[in-house]
């Protein structure tokens, strides 16, 4: 995976929301055309547009319920999962700035790729507005709560179970914070 370049080479442009943006060619990594394969080098599944969609409205109206709030200062997002990135731009374009995006993946690819996506997308968002971090999202919820940086929103939107993160992601939130929780495969939730 150390030459990028090989990989970057695959990608495509899609778009979603509005914003263009890279990601590897899913139909190449499924079965079927539905089901994806966990070898696709990023993850990126064009069925979930909608739960995205959505997901955005419901961040939205958080954000507003929580400038009600005297003590509200700013909105802080960790997109725990974040693979090509397009959560956090749509997220970045949606929201009502200013706004703090944490991008995080396991995958070192796939901050290339939110760095690629987020180049494309320079009239929107620049490097400054998504921060970037490449951590094992249970370590990344430790090491929030450990600095008191607690997020208002946590996204947690794995390839597979997302039992394993919730009870480090409840720490790392705020007290009046929400966490996203997305699992496309209910088979995994038991």
């Amino acid at each position: 995976m150390e030459d990028f370049e090989t990989y970057f080479q695959q990608l495509i442009i899609n778009e979603e929301g509005g914003i263009r943006f890279y990601s590897f060619d899913s139909k190449k990594y499924s079965n079927t055309g539905v089901a994806l394969k966990k070898s696709m080098p990023v993850f990126y599944n064009p069925i979930q547009e909608f739960n995205r969609s959505i997901t955005l409205i419901a961040y939205k109206a958080f954000q507003q319920i929580s400038e009600s709030d005297k003590n509200f200062e700013i909105l802080k997002i960790c997109d725990s999962m974040a693979a090509s990135g397009i959560r956090s731009i749509r997220l970045f374009k949606f929201l009502k700035k200013p706004v703090q995006i944490m991008a995080n993946d396991l995958n070192p690819l796939a901050l290339k790729v939110i760095q690629k996506n987020i180049e494309l997308n320079n009239e929107i968002v620049s490097k400054s507005d998504i921060e970037l971090f490449n951590e094992d999202a249970r370590f990344l919820f430790e090491d929030l709560h450990n600095k008191r940086n607690y997020q208002s929103i946590i996204d947690i939107d794995p390839f597979g179970t997302p039992n394993i993160f919730i009870e480090s992601a409840i720490k790392a939130v705020n007290l009046n914070g929400l966490i996203g929780i997305t699992a496309t495969d209910t088979a995994v939730l038991f």
